[in-house]
């Protein structure tokens, strides 16, 4: 079974800016490994527009990146080898941070395992519906040791769908008669 992401925008901004950088932080690694398949990974438009928003507005970012960096060539080109887009919305969920809803609201309908941020607001959750809510150090660490941080046992129904149960054999009406010992059926039944 494997394992669905959401991972917040600044996992994905990180993990762009990593190669012109020379160096592999937790949140590129974790974007190389979804891409060689190791688990998929779910983004909506609300992400990937505040990604690209960040790689071309935001001049911290922007001259982290290599010399003709397309931002959206490589959102999609990625998003295209490791998992899907989602059109998502919900009610609110964090009345203090409703910027961080849609996040949450991915992560529920996409039947994600995990989200994966830095924000401590949302870290601080600890887990939203069936995904646990981690850092992403702490993501590598449990999928480098899976029985360390199975998934939440009800994420594991989620994604198996509904399990059939069989119906319990009819109970007998067998009736213990307490004077002789004696077990008889009830009068005017059959067993």
């Amino acid at each position: 079974m494997a394992l669905r992401l959401v991972l917040d925008s600044m996992i994905w901004v990180q993990a762009a800016c990593a190669p012109s950088l020379g160096r592999r932080g937790p949140s590129a690694e974790i974007v190389r490994l979804a891409c060689d398949r190791q688990f998929e990974v779910l983004a909506s438009p609300f992400i990937r527009a505040e990604v690209l928003g960040v790689l071309r507005e935001e001049p911290y970012f922007t001259r982290k990146l290599a010399v003709g960096f397309d931002p959206e060539a490589w959102f999609d080109a990625t998003l295209a080898a490791c998992g899907e887009l989602i059109e998502v919305t919900g009610p609110p969920v964090l009345q203090a941070h409703a910027k961080d809803d849609p996040i949450l609201w991915l992560a529920a309908a996409g039947g994600a395992s995990h989200l994966v941020t830095w924000e401590e607001r949302l870290l601080h959750l600890e887990r939203y519906r069936f995904a646990h809510v981690v850092t992403p150090p702490a993501f590598l660490a449990a999928w480098r040791d899976p029985a360390a941080h199975e998934p939440l046992p009800e994420w594991k129904v989620l994604r198996r769908g509904p399990t059939l149960r069989p119906r319990p054999a009819p109970r007998s009406r067998l009736v213990k008669s307490s004077a002789s010992g004696a077990v008889t059926a009830p009068a005017g039944g059959s067993t």
